[in-house]
């Protein structure tokens, strides 16, 4: 019997996922599986196969369930700065939402598995579709932090704005230093996002990006750190 499981608790390093009750259940199965196989590898009995076939079943099940709360736990707060980039992030729902539908049916036919060649193809739909799965999620993360930064940066640059037609502040000379950091703020923010648009599939796997956009996002982080602590130094120096 060969069959693949993921570890799911790889694919994103989020608390929300490795917490969720359907994950844990996954991971009380897939040890099962570990022991059913082991033990299945001693006797390689009529009974024990059966016994492994059975929980091989249960476990793929719990994993697409896990699976599908997770997609649906970064479908649920990317409406949060949605406003940012509205058509992105819609479509990015859009997709997680057809995912966790395939996922739901998906965890429903592992139940009615009947063989192993029923098994093995189910893996190779199921590992194909994988590739889809970690490239929404990915961008999902990356779009939600990108529309919280980019709000972030309207509200600074809307403060810069104010600042500068502001009859207290009569000197102008921080002016030009602040226009430069929002514009490298907004090319940062472009890069992460054009990360998770690059082909990511490499004879069928799946090279990620995320770490390289999380680059871009944590430079652009500390540029908006920066911008804010420069308007907030201007501003006490204003009022002194």
């Amino acid at each position: 019997m060969l069959i693949l499981f993921f570890v799911l608790s790889l694919i994103l390093p989020q608390p929300s996922f490795a917490q969720s009750q359907e994950y844990f259940k996954y991971q009380e199965n897939y040890q099962i599986f570990i022991e059913k196989t082991n033990v299945n590898n001693t006797y390689h009995s009529i009974s024990t196969q059966k016994e492994l076939f059975e929980i091989t079943k249960k476990t793929l099940n719990t994993r697409e369930l896990a699976l599908k709360s997770y997609l649906n736990s970064l479908k649920t707060r990317l409406p949060q700065y949605q406003s940012a980039n509205p058509e992105a992030t819609q479509k990015l729902i859009d997709q997680l939402q057809q995912l966790e539908v395939w996922l739901d049916q998906k965890a429903q036919s592992a139940l009615t598995l009947n063989s192993d060649p029923d098994l093995k193809n189910y893996a190779l739909e199921f590992s194909t579709k994988y590739l889809e799965i970690q490239q929404a999620a990915y961008s999902s993360l990356v779009q939600h932090e990108v529309n919280q930064k980019t709000l972030v940066l309207n509200e600074l640059d809307t403060l810069a704005q104010l600042m500068k037609t502001s009859p207290s502040i009569k000197n102008q000379d921080w002016l030009p230093d602040i226009e430069a950091t929002s514009s490298q703020i907004k090319a940062k923010l472009s890069e992460s996002l054009l990360e998770t648009v690059s082909p990511q599939y490499n004879h069928q796997e799946f090279n990620s990006f995320y770490a390289d956009s999380k680059e871009y996002l944590n430079e652009a982080q500390q540029l908006l750190t920066k911008m804010f602590s420069n308007l907030t130094i201007i501003l006490i120096k204003s009022k002194s």
